[in-house]
């Protein structure tokens, strides 16, 4: 979201707005996907609705890798703060408690202890898959931004591609996830797009043909064309499986996704854009729009729109996907000012104070 050049917070705007297209995406993908509509039998091979549903979510799948990418690009040359991640994990811890609470009361879910003592664990039950794996990262993130900075460009350049060809070639094509991957779900693949996106923000790295940096607009052409690659490929195994398939790859580290999010990343970075309040606050609600619409729950709630003709079914998505959007925004903007009005960000202000006090005394001692 933010960079720091000499003491001055300069903001980019076109990554403010990638985040909320990204998080736009994920909304689609869950309503499209897991909400019950792509996926579904009633959705027959060369539909209409089969064909536009899954060149939307071929779109849209990138959606994951580019907020580990965001990550690495906003937070490279940054120190790391405590606080971020107590903040995020009480965002979470709320969000989770009374979201579960709410649908008790509404009779959505019975009452059950184990269920609530999960609903406070949520790192140790794995609550939000990506939020587990982010708040790993999160304390590996001053040793990846020390990397970073110390290695010489061409040095963490290698390190980088090795890594990739490792991870999308071996990594995706064997039977055994030898690597820990899981598919892309997992604190592995996202250090390493995070590694990605701070190189890219570090060494402003910029595409170029005969010696010129290629026009910003070239980057979205790449996005649609690997994008369009996806299809085709995943179309050609949706033929050989007999049809039993939907065209689109949901596997994160499959190579033509890796390389659509990163087009997408440096779109987007280096898109001229006019700072705007508006952008700003939607921008800073993101991960709360995550979480709320994930813990409310998205597993087969769209299916109806198969009853109706194609037509109004993507409509439906669009519309679905836009009022959960907006209404999620709500509710985090809610949270927020209840964070406010019980001072949690000052508490976690003198957290950081504290732990940061002991920490260097420890190290005055230890040195």
């Amino acid at each position: 979201m933010e960079s720091v050049v000499e003491n001055k917070t300069i903001r980019n705007v076109g990554i403010d707005f990638f985040r909320v297209i990204s998080t736009f995406m994920v909304i689609f993908l869950h309503v499209n996907g897991a909400g019950g509509i792509l996926r579904n039998p009633l959705n027959t091979a060369w539909s209409p609705l089969w064909i536009i549903g899954s060149i939307l979510q071929v779109l849209c799948v990138v959606a994951v890798n580019c907020f580990a990418l965001i990550s690495g690009y906003v937070n490279s040359g940054k120190k790391t703060k405590i606080k971020s991640i107590i903040n995020l994990y009480l965002q979470a811890f709320f969000i989770s408690v009374v979201v579960y609470i709410v649908k008790i009361a509404l009779s959505v879910e019975s009452f059950s202890l184990v269920t609530f003592i999960k609903q406070m664990l949520i790192i140790t039950f794995n609550r939000w898959w990506y939020f587990t794996a982010y708040f790993l990262l999160f304390f590996f993130m001053p040793i990846l931004n020390m990397a970073i900075e110390k290695c010489e460009k061409f040095l963490m350049g290698s390190l980088i591609l090795a890594i990739g060809v490792i991870f999308c070639g071996i990594g995706y094509v064997t039977p055994f996830d030898i690597y820990g991957l899981i598919s892309g779900y997992s604190f592995i693949w996202l250090a390493y797009l995070y590694l990605v996106g701070a190189y890219i923000k570090k060494h402003n790295f910029k595409l170029k043909i005969k010696g010129k940096e290629v026009k910003c607009s070239f980057y979205l052409f790449l996005y649609f064309a690997f994008s369009i690659l996806h299809l085709l490929i995943m179309t050609v195994k949706s033929y050989l499986s007999g049809w039993k398939m939907v065209p689109v790859q949901a596997n994160y580290i499959f190579v033509i996704t890796t390389l659509a999010s990163i087009s997408l990343l440096l779109f987007f970075a280096n898109v001229k854009l006019k700072e705007s309040k508006v952008l700003t606050f939607f921008s800073s609600t993101t991960f709360g729009v995550y979480l709320f619409h994930t813990a409310i729950g998205m597993t087969d709630r769209f299916a109806f729109l198969l009853n109706y003709h194609w037509i109004i079914t993507i409509a439906g998505i669009f519309g679905f996907a836009i009022i959960i959007y907006l209404g999620c925004t709500l509710l985090e903007y809610l949270r927020q000012i209840v964070f406010k009005f019980c001072k949690i960000p000052n508490a976690t202000d003198k957290i950081q104070n504290f732990l940061t006090k002991k920490y260097n005394d420890i190290k005055g001692k230890y040195e």
